[in-house]
């Protein structure tokens, strides 16, 4: 399944990370997700990529990672 642009490049940032936390403001930047970058985390979960979700301390925004993110 080939998916869109965007989706692409919040899955390759999440890929990228290497299993390391990505804040959810590095996915909503204009250069990767746009300002759907959540939107476009929570469609790649529905089409089965299993991403952590965690509120890291001394943070106010949530942090997501791709587990296996060898795939």
């Amino acid at each position: 399944m080939k998916l869109s642009r965007r989706k692409a490049q919040v899955l390759k940032v999440l890929q990228n990370a290497e299993g390391d936390w990505v804040g959810g403001p590095a996915l909503c930047n204009q250069a990767v997700g746009g300002s759907e970058g959540l939107r476009r985390l929570r469609e790649l979960r529905a089409l089965g990529y299993n991403i952590e979700k965690i509120k890291l301390p001394k943070q106010n925004y949530f942090s997501y990672r791709l587990e296996g993110w060898n795939v």
